[in-house]
């Protein structure tokens, strides 16, 4: 998953996982935040870096959605000798290895980079070139890139918000709720910054959700800081549960009694569907007061906190999980000002006629 080494071709799926080259099939470019930073960074009158160009859709996308005519491609895909080639739009592809040499004298930059997370390049046995302070390539590309240019976009994890990194200068995240590669189905956004602080727009698709620190104020409103080692996680026998990621027809977390989980087998390393000791008995009014507080939390927040998980759901927004983290704060936020019975066991809810398998791919 990275393009740190010359690739003759990258035509195959296991190729693509190897060298990070998920080449964009749909266009992002037609969506109006993208177009007002389009606008601001003028690009139909500057020549548009692409410093990983892969197959050139990146290049094919800007001429269909703002008629751009000039560009700058380099890839490191080929045999190494410096030439250029030409990509399938008929531009020429310069071949040099821009995460060891990225190009200047660029005032706008727009790429898809390439994804390789250290885990997966050490298991793999791949060069990782990035600084130790990185978890996986595609930040450093974007280090590289705001370095250099006054205006970026990116296409990058969904995730990238939950890093809070290079947020000074972030204009807009854009949520990219569509299938935009045809070899994986990550979620994915689109980053866009610019020269000076920017207050951030978090948008999903063409729909505008808010500004960042906004949105951040109702996270804040919504979970209460907590610190309460009392709640265990992945506890056979806990009384509360926790369907942890969301199904794929709808948003679908939520807390349950311990006991609709009686027939699973608890592990240390589940995330999904977990039991949960939070140091006290769980009565159905409980159950309902955190659901609520859950849902009231999700409205608000428009997801945004949630990490996004692979696939989307039927409709057509993508599922997300539900972190330990955030969990432990909704319990908090839900239960920290109620009497909360030390020794009282609630008696085992109904179970849901829909199997749980049912919920996930």
């Amino acid at each position: 998953m990275t393009r740190t080494a010359p690739v003759p071709t990258i035509a195959d799926t296991a190729v693509k996982r190897q060298y990070g080259a998920y080449y964009t099939e749909s266009n992002p470019f037609d969506l109006r935040p993208f177009q007002d930073w389009a606008c601001s960074a003028e690009l139909d009158r500057h020549t548009v870096l692409e410093p990983f160009a892969g197959a050139n859709n990146i290049v094919r996308m800007l001429q269909d959605a703002l008629g751009c005519t000039k560009f700058a491609c380099y890839d490191i895909a080929g045999d190494g000798t410096g030439k250029s080639e030409k990509g399938g739009d008929g531009t020429h592809i310069q071949r040099q290895d821009t995460l060891k040499s990225f190009p200047t004298g660029y005032r706008a930059c727009v790429t898809n980079p390439p994804w390789l997370a250290r885990n997966s390049a050490r298991r793999r046995g791949l060069e990782f070139a990035a600084p130790e302070k990185y978890d996986d390539i595609y930040k450093y590309a974007l280090q590289l890139a705001l370095e250099n240019c006054k205006y970026v976009g990116f296409i990058i994890p969904a995730t990238f918000l939950r890093t809070h990194l290079f947020r000074s200068r972030l204009r807009s995240f854009v949520l990219l709720e569509q299938q935009m590669f045809a070899d994986t189905d990550n979620p994915v956004c689109l980053a866009l910054f610019t020269p000076r602080p920017a207050r951030t727009e978090v948008w999903s698709g063409n729909n505008m959700l808010g500004y960042l620190d906004e949105i951040e104020a109702k996270y804040h409103q919504n979970i209460q800081a907590a610190s309460d080692k009392s709640v265990r996680f992945n506890v056979p026998d806990g009384s509360l549960g926790l369907i942890g990621v969301d199904g794929i027809t709808e948003a679908s977390i939520r807390f349950c009694s311990g006991s609709e989980l009686s027939h699973r087998t608890v592990k240390h390393t589940d995330r999904a569907i977990v039991r949960i000791d939070p140091g006290v008995g769980v009565t159905d009014e409980m159950l309902d007061q955190l659901n609520d507080t859950l849902q009231k939390f999700r409205k608000d927040t428009h997801d945004v906190f949630l990490a996004p998980f692979k696939g989307l759901r039927a409709d057509m927004r993508y599922r997300r999980r539900l972190d330990f983290a955030t969990a432990r704060g909704l319990i908090a936020s839900a239960w920290g000002h109620a009497e909360r019975p030390k020794n009282k066991t609630a008696e085992p809810r109904k179970k849901i006629n829909q199997p749980l398998s049912k919920w996930f791919v």
